[in-house]
């Protein structure tokens, strides 16, 4: 019995068969071939069977991401690309030949197969789609996008709540708008017997990144004071109206500012 496989890998001699044969063969590369099994008998009778064997070979993969995916403008963003190359069943399929990262600009950086990084930043805001792209050496690519949201500097959103530092709070009325989310809010505090009201003060930074922390919040109090210390204070105040801002700084220079009015009886 002979088999040919019908990749041109050569006629294979089986030998002497009796009963069934199992075969067991490996294709190199995809296609549809035509295996063929010949016997003959010692009186010289031949007979043959063939087999059409369909190979497909797995795609090339790719895939790309972004840490962090909001940044503020000039925020590095690192971007991590994974490829590998397609395959055959039981076989290996032909190498990766490129891989190109394109940006929205029309600016393209080749990378590597296998796992690679590359880190960019964008300079106006907006929603950025990134591109990855694999490619064989048989021609075959696959490609995979991630996107990026970049926010304006400055665009973040500072929040601030006041309440009563004292002891024995005299508390006026509470700080309006009632509604949680909605700022500034305006306080009214009771100064009580010593004609001032201890008063704490906290700020909530809103859109930034961890990529891009808070690194300084400069408090005004609206009495001609002002300092730079952490997210929250606690001031006094005498009798009066203050409108008191914080402005939050950014270690990309991204800034925020916000306000509460004070009402202090």
């Amino acid at each position: 019995m002979t088999f040919d496989p019908g990749d041109n890998s050569g006629l294979r001699n089986l030998g002497s068969v009796t009963n069934a044969q199992t075969i067991q063969h490996t294709y190199q590369s995809g296609g549809s071939y035509t295996a063929r099994a010949t016997v003959a008998d010692s009186s010289g009778q031949r007979g043959e069977t063939t087999a059409v064997v369909a190979v497909q070979r797995s795609p090339v993969t790719v895939s790309i991401s972004a840490n962090p995916t909001t940044v503020s403008t000039g925020e590095p963003v690192t971007f991590t690309i994974n490829s590998s190359a397609g395959g055959f069943a039981g076989g290996t399929g032909p190498p990766i030949q490129s891989v190109r990262v394109t940006f929205p600009d029309g600016q393209s950086a080749d990378v590597g197969p296998g796992q690679q990084t590359l880190v960019r930043s964008f300079t106006a805001p907006g929603t950025y789609t990134v591109r990855a792209r694999a490619t064989d050496t048989a021609g075959t690519s696959q490609e995979s996008t991630t996107s990026v949201l970049v926010r304006e500097r400055g665009a973040i959103e500072v929040n601030v709540t006041a309440t009563s530092a004292d002891s024995a709070p005299g508390l006026g009325s509470p700080c309006l708008p009632s509604d949680p989310s909605t700022f500034p809010k305006t306080c009214t505090f009771s100064s009580g017997f010593s004609g001032s009201a201890r008063v704490q003060l906290s700020a909530t930074v809103v859109g930034v990144s961890a990529n891009d922390p808070v690194v300084r919040y400069v408090w005004n109090f609206g009495d001609g004071t002002q300092e730079t210390s952490g997210r929250s204070t606690d001031h006094v105040f005498s009798r009066g109206t203050y409108t008191v801002t914080v402005t939050a700084t950014t270690a990309s220079g991204a800034t925020g500012t916000g306000r509460v009015t004070l009402i202090i009886q």
